[in-house]
């Protein structure tokens, strides 16, 4: 859920560009953000 959420918001925000998609692949994402899979999802 953590990483779907994430990915998502760089793609609408821009800040992921179309060059750097393959940093959001789950087992590129879930190295570099191992902290945020266990952030709590905001109300």
């Amino acid at each position: 859920m953590a990483w779907l959420t994430d990915v998502l918001e760089r793609i609408v925000s821009g800040r992921t560009k179309a060059h750097e998609m393959h940093t959001l692949l789950p087992w590129t994402w879930a190295e570099a953000n191992a902290s945020l899979e266990t952030r709590p999802l905001a109300a």
